[in-house]
């Protein structure tokens, strides 16, 4: 039990310093897993090839329409340089003086959607 907990510390560790050295996610995660997989006394090609490709091709599957639209809009955003007018004039709005407010209000406004979505996972009397 303890090796696993060891694994799991590890993989947290081997898969943020891998996203610090801008490897791709999904790389990061299937090597993050290997990481608990061995750790675990697991097989780590049985692992992969069979709960962590179900998984993750589940939640692929689930949500690619997102994915695509979102990478769509993005580029579009990019594109038109929106994204910079949206920024300049939000920090025009906020100003100097309220941003850490700003920031606060922002977390909520974000955080709220993800606590609906997963309401089991959240205690939301502790946040906002």
């Amino acid at each position: 039990m303890v090796v696993s907990f060891i694994g799991i510390l590890a993989a947290i560790a081997i898969f943020v310093l891998l996203s610090m050295k801008r490897v791709n996610l999904i790389i990061s995660a299937v090597v993050a897993a290997a990481a608990v997989s061995i750790f675990s006394g697991i097989n780590p090609f049985d692992l992969l090839t069979t709960a962590f490709m179900e998984g993750f091709s589940g939640f692929i599957e689930k949500f690619f329409l997102i994915f695509a639209l979102g990478g769509v809009f993005g580029k579009m955003i990019s594109e038109s340089k929106a994204a910079t007018k949206i920024a300049k004039s939000y920090l025009a709005f906020v100003s100097r003086t309220r941003h850490q407010k700003a920031l606060g209000a922002d977390v909520c406004a974000l955080y709220v959607p993800i606590v609906d979505e997963f309401p089991s996972i959240y205690n939301t009397s502790l946040f906002c």
